[in-house]
């Protein structure tokens, strides 16, 4: 996402040389390089034009497409989720008068458009990153007692703002994905999320997003065990509001990974079978073979199964810096060629 930080820190720079002007909608000098460029079309790209530029008509009418439509991109990855991962690497760059700023396009939003269901979403976003912004993204043990005040009220901010607007909002998918995420950090009953789990992948087959805020509570460096994570995996791969096949096998798996801090030694300390994990990777190939993203992540993976086979197939077809982006500290393209590249 480093290009979407990039793109984000450049919207910040011209807004905030804008905060002395009266608060009408802001906009970007127009550029037909940036804009004809295909990453400037995608939706990663575009929740952030459009808030920035107060188009909210565009805006509401692009949610309601990847609603309807259940777009994915190359990777295989809900558009939905990746218009909010782009909106979230705009909320988290540091800021001094940001907060007015955005907080102003959020209020306009509102006020043109006082019954939409995506604005209270974003709206609650927008307080999650506050609330992370007060705690720190560093390690539990470096956040102050006044960091963690901050940010469980701050979350409970997030959770409200969302629970309050259900009725409304919980038609878009990732009401419930961040719903799950925010009440997980403002200290909501366990009880209460694991219904808005079961709701929610019964409402919303096929949202990865769920899935993924929700295995939080089983990854072992935030409280949980591998053997309760392994559990819930299987029995979501196999319940009826599995549409992915063993690819949701792969896929939470891989995000248990990255939940657990991406250790090179997952397939020693956990219970994931590498064979059922690969078998979704090739699944997931076959159905998104322009995806370098997935393709870096396979041969990350197959480096650290140790199976020299997939890694001696995939490797020719690999980016470097692809690679580099998948892999955790110590799992080089060096070392995984040193590993295997006379023997596959």
């Amino acid at each position: 996402m480093r290009i979407v930080k990039l793109i984000a820190g450049l919207i910040l720079a011209t807004s905030a040389a804008a905060q002395v002007l009266p608060p009408s909608p802001i906009t970007i000098p127009p550029s037909p390089e940036l804009e004809a460029a295909p990453l400037f079309k995608e939706p990663v790209w575009l929740g952030q034009k459009y808030v920035n530029e107060g188009d909210f008509r565009k805006l509401e009418d692009l949610i309601e497409n990847l609603v309807t439509t259940k777009a994915r991109n190359k990777d295989g990855r809900p558009e939905l989720f990746m218009l909010e991962q782009g909106l979230d690497e705009w909320f988290e760059i540091p800021r001094s008068a940001g907060d007015r700023y955005i907080n102003m396009k959020l209020e306009g939003w509102k006020r043109e458009f006082p019954t939409s269901a995506y604005q209270p979403i974003v709206t609650a976003m927008y307080m999650n990153s506050a609330a992370w912004r007060a705690r720190g993204n560093g390690f539990a043990s470096t956040v102050t007692d006044e960091g963690w005040e901050l940010f469980h009220q701050l979350s409970r901010n997030a959770w409200f703002t969302l629970i309050n607007n259900k009725e409304t909002s919980s038609r878009i998918p990732s009401w419930y994905s961040n719903a799950i995420s925010f009440g997980l950090s403002a200290g909501i009953p366990a009880a209460e999320i694991s219904s808005l789990f079961d709701e929610g992948i019964a409402r919303h087959p096929g949202y990865l997003p769920i899935y993924f805020s929700y295995l939080r509570v089983y990854a072992p460096r935030w409280g949980g065990t591998f053997e309760d994570a392994d559990k819930f995996i299987r029995d979501q791969v196999t319940a009826k509001t599995n549409v992915d096949g063993e690819v949701l096998y792969t896929r939470l798996y891989w995000s248990l990974d990255q939940y657990n801090g991406q250790q090179a030694s997952l397939f020693e300390e956990s219970l994931v079978s590498w064979t059922r994990m690969r078998k979704g990777f090739e699944q997931m190939m076959r159905e998104y073979p322009e995806s370098d993203w997935n393709l870096a992540n396979f041969a990350s993976f197959a480096c650290r199964a140790h199976d020299a086979t997939s890694y001696g197939k995939l490797r020719p077809k690999v980016f470097p810096v692809r690679f580099e982006e998948a892999s955790p500290e110590g799992i080089s393209l060096d070392v995984c060629d040193a590993r295997f590249m006379k023997k596959a």
